[in-house]
């Protein structure tokens, strides 16, 4: 997924890194074009920041996350938010 939480074919976004790569240009979101972070931190910041928004694929993926970290309530509340939402 891009930092706007929308969901983009493997081989499109691996298209366009590369592109990105032979023009010297800097890396963007697969979807909504903005710079990519640079860190975790800011990572973290763009996913929280759609959380609230209560954008369910955020929400879904904060889930995922938690899920992997062995969090399963938290991941539970998380994925069935996003499920809610639609």
């Amino acid at each position: 997924t891009g930092c706007c939480s929308k969901t983009v074919c493997h081989g499109c976004d691996f298209t366009k890194q590369i592109s990105e790569l032979k023009q010297a240009r800097k890396q963007t979101c697969s979807f909504c074009r903005h710079p990519s972070p640079e860190t975790q931190a800011e990572l973290d910041e763009i996913r929280l920041k759609r959380i609230k928004t209560n954008d369910p694929l955020a929400i879904r993926e904060m889930g995922l996350t938690q899920r992997d970290k062995g969090n399963y309530t938290s991941a539970f509340e998380f994925c069935t938010k996003a499920a809610d939402l639609g």
